[in-house]
This record gives structure tokens, C-alpha cells and sequence, in this order.
């Protein structure tokens, strides 16, 4: 008996998972915030390297799940919008303003204390990226408190 390609059933692909928890740490001058991160990249498919979350070559695209832990008395929330919460540039250099990499990052969603978004893994590139939060009035003009760690990205598809 023959199918018809129509007739094939065929496993719906989700993101590989990777959880980032992003540390807030008071600074007694401007910045006036410090960040670290740590990463569990759930379904394997990566690593971190300092700043860098590098995934890798034909590991298909990412769920990325950014939670928030502000201990910098600063009262940080990610921006409500999306697009105001994360800016991503192709490249090692800050975005200076909004951005997806080139559709490298697509939006999903955002609350104070958590943003999640996808990262498409599908080229070989380095994005720079800026996490973006309002927080406590500083001298200096902040917010926005900004982190900007790198996404390193093997590119390619998934083929399994």
C-alpha cells in the first residue's frame, strides 16, 4: 500500500529548551547594576562560555528563558514589550537600538521577571544582545539598566 506524502504523519519539531537565570547584583556607582548569568541548556545542544551562550551546529532552534533575580535593590523588571526587552545586532557590539538580529530572534513573551524568546540557530553568526530593564530612577540616565552578553550560534538545520 502506498502513502501519499499528505498522508505521512509527521512529529511536531519543538525548540531545543535553555534556561538563562540572569543575577542582578548592586554596583555603588553608575552602571549602578551588575549582571551575571548561568544557563542550563535543558536539551543538550550548546553551552556557556563566559558571556557567550554558544549553541551549536545543527542543533536545531532554541527556546530561550530568561528569568530575572534582582538582588540589586534597583526594583529591575524587563520591559513590557518584547522588542524593548531584548535588542539584538549580528555581531560582538551592543545594540544601540531595537532589533532581531536579522530574524534570528523571534519574539515570544515577557513579564517583570521573565522574557522568553526564540533564537532560530539557523546561520552560523554572533549576535550581541541586550537585555533591557527598567528598574529605579539613577544618576547618569537610568534606566535603562542593560546586560549584554554575546549568542554564538553553530547555524544549520536539524536533520534527525
Amino acid at each position: 500500500m502506498t502513502q501519499m506524502v499528505s498522508e505521512l504523519r509527521h512529529e511536531a519539531v519543538t525548540a531545543k529548551k535553555t534556561k538563562v537565570t540572569v543575577t542582578a547584583s548592586p554596583l555603588s556607582v553608575a552602571p549602578w547594576v551588575s549582571f551575571a548569568m548561568t544557563s542550563d541548556y535543558v536539551d543538550k545542544g550548546g553551552k556557556q562560555e563566559g558571556d557567550k551562550l554558544k549553541f551549536d551546529a545543527n542543533a536545531g532552534d532554541f527556546e530561550l528563558s530568561f528569568k530575572l533575580e534582582d538582588q540589586s535593590g534597583q526594583q529591575l523588571a524587563f520591559y513590557p514589550d518584547v522588542d524593548d526587552a531584548i535588542w539584538v545586532a549580528v555581531g560582538d557590539v551592543c545594540p544601540t537600538m531595537p532589533g532581531n538580529g536579522n530574524g534570528a530572534i523571534s519574539s515570544g513573551s515577557v513579564s517583570n521577571q521573565k522574557l522568553v524568546v526564540n533564537n532560530a540557530n539557523a546561520v552560523a553568526q554572533t549576535l550581541a544582545f541586550a537585555l533591557r530593564f527598567t528598574g529605579t530612577a539613577s544618576a547618569g540616565g537610568f534606566p535603562p539598566y542593560v546586560y549584554d552578553p554575546l549568542i554564538v550560534n553553530g547555524g544549520g538545520t536539524n536533520h534527525v
